[in-house]
């Protein structure tokens, strides 16, 4: 786990300094496979006003609520972030469609869900694990303690052609890693829970991926049915 948490700074930490960040599961081999892929699907270049846009909103005191459901709820802010999220991803997969609400609601619900059960097998994510990788970020960026960025010119200019200050930028950084680490600790659940069941389960990336997905589609499933 410690080596994909290790890999998610790298690329983040490139992407930024690129002028965009991503959350998703992405296999590079190395920096440069990043920065190549980069130069294909910036979407900070084609539409710096939407991502703005879905940054203001996500930073906003007093979020308006979209869409509720049992105990979960859904800001504005949240959902106009997790489609930039899913859009980005599938940019830098080679697919520009369009992202709907329903998609992004789902994705959100999925990710609330995740994170509910994780607690209640003992897992949470703390703080302190998010600002060590924001951290390593910060430090890729040059950004200085009054937080300023030095030494992106990609990200400054972003940032003084939209309006936004880091400090917003930042908040929607620390939401993408905290996904990231959640996804983590949820993969590393599920293949304890498999291999409880079977001694013999080996850790495989794409298999316990699909079983993720399977099982958050059944509790997603369950909720709506609750209704």
């Amino acid at each position: 786990m410690k080596k994909k948490i290790l890999a998610f700074i790298i690329i983040v930490a490139v992407l930024i300094v690129g002028g965009i960040t991503t959350f998703g599961v992405v296999k590079y081999t190395s920096k440069q496979d990043v920065k190549d892929n980069l130069k294909k699907h910036s979407l900070m270049e084609k539409k710096p006003e939407e991502c703005a846009q879905a940054i203001r909103l996500l930073c906003e005191e007093d979020p308006k609520v979209v869409y509720s459901i049992g105990k979960y709820s859904i800001t504005e802010g949240e959902l106009a972030n997790a489609k930039l999220l899913i859009e980005q991803q599938r940019m830098l997969e080679g697919s520009e469609t369009l992202v709907t609400d329903e998609e992004a609601t789902d994705w959100l619900l999925k990710r609330k869900l995740m994170n509910d059960e994780a607690k209640e097998n003992g897992i949470d994510i703390s703080e302190e694990r998010i600002q060590k990788v924001l951290n390593e970020i910060r430090g890729s960026n040059g950004v200085t303690g009054d937080g300023k960025v030095a030494d992106s010119e990609r990200l400054a200019a972003f940032l003084d052609k939209t309006g936004l200050t880091y400090e917003q930028y930042e908040i929607q950084t620390k939401e993408r890693i905290r996904y990231t680490i959640a996804e983590e600790d949820y993969i590393n659940l599920i293949f304890k829970q498999e291999k409880e069941k079977n001694p013999k389960f080996e850790y495989d990336d794409e298999k316990l991926e699909i079983l993720k997905e399977e099982h958050l589609d059944i509790l997603l499933k369950e909720l709506k049915n609750s209704k």
